[in-house]
């Protein structure tokens, strides 16, 4: 049932048991997204300076990082701020142009962040696979344009919900984004088709030709074949690494996918609100660890980011120079 606003009985309800919460409540429920924003922020700052600061760090799959390293900084500070002023709140305190900002921007974003996953995966199928083709088609320029052509669509199809004005204030997601009360379901079916279906389609069969492809190689090895193709450790390495990402990807935004996917069929507020907390807390979890999984799988990354913080510490007199420092840098990487 709709009351004259258009909000249910059930957002109605929703809304005021959350602008009930107590102090206590309220600093448990604010605390992980602070750690979260915090994390976010300086996480991705610390990849961007290190490929700024170290030129081995400056190879193709690293573009593709770089690239969601950016998004997910623009996601603390554009997005996580007023979510997290909601959270203390208890309200939208904002007014229904900002809400419009705020469901516009953490589409676009999460959006782009998709987009890039899935030229990465693109990128890693042509380095492992096919290899004899990658040099021509992963040149610096091409993959400027692909990243580039990700944003401009990212920027481009949310506007069609903003044009329409559906962008509401949830009060269990303590954010602004698409009422699906008012998307059709098919407008619905083709953002999930178009942002699920294809991207995750074209991510797992990429990994999947990778997975047998280096299996084959090292059954080669083994038997010590020697018309077996080279596929090297590093690419190996990097490949792993990139897999992670989309691995703690789908793990971060499933909550996402399967509340959306279900309220397109049964209408909105059917779950707890803890449940629409998860949603978007487990969004901003994405964000924040990236770079811990770069440290985690790269070396390099790992070697800088300690460089980084210890000089900043106060310490740069102890730490070694960055690995590959003084080597000239690569034209094109891995």
């Amino acid at each position: 049932m709709l009351n004259r606003d258009g909000n249910t009985v059930e957002a109605l309800q929703m809304a005021r048991e959350f602008a009930q919460r107590g102090p206590l409540q309220t600093t448990l429920e604010s605390f992980p997204l602070v750690l979260v924003m915090l994390m976010a922020f300086l996480g991705n700052s610390l990849v961007l300076w290190a490929v700024k600061c170290n030129p081995r760090l400056r190879t193709t799959p690293n573009y593709y990082v770089t690239a969601l390293a950016l998004t997910d900084v623009l996601m603390s500070i554009l997005v996580m701020p007023l979510s997290l002023s909601v959270l203390i709140a208890g309200h939208w305190p904002f007014n229904k142009g900002s809400c419009l900002y705020h469901g516009y921007t953490a589409t676009t974003l999460g959006s782009a962040s998709l987009l890039i996953l899935t030229l990465t995966s693109v990128n890693r199928y042509f380095k492992v696979v096919r290899p004899n083709q990658y040099r021509a088609y992963f040149k610096l320029k091409p993959v400027l344009i692909s990243l580039t052509m990700a944003w401009l669509i990212a920027l481009a199809w949310p506007v069609y919900f903003l044009v329409i004005g559906i962008f509401r204030y949830h009060p269990g997601k303590f954010c602004c984004i698409y009422d699906l009360d008012q998307v059709t379901l098919a407008e619905g079916l083709a953002v999930n088709i178009t942002f699920a279906i294809v991207t995750f389609t074209v991510i797992a069969f990429s990994y999947l030709r990778i997975f047998l492809t280096i299996r084959k190689h090292n059954a080669n090895l083994n038997n010590r074949d020697p018309t077996s193709p080279k596929i090297s450790s590093k690419d190996v390495s990097v490949t792993k690494l990139l897999f992670a990402v989309v691995v703690v990807y789908v793990f971060c935004w499933l909550p996402l996918l399967v509340v959306d996917t279900t309220e397109m069929f049964t209408g909105q507020y059917v779950f707890p609100r803890q449940i629409y907390q998860l949603y978007s807390y487990m969004v901003g979890v994405n964000s924040a660890v990236n770079p811990i999984v770069y440290a985690f799988f790269n070396r390099e990354f790992k070697t800088e980011f300690k460089r980084i913080v210890s000089k900043f510490g106060g310490n740069s007199n102890r730490v070694a120079p960055p690995v590959g420092r003084t080597q000239p840098q690569k034209a094109n990487g891995t």
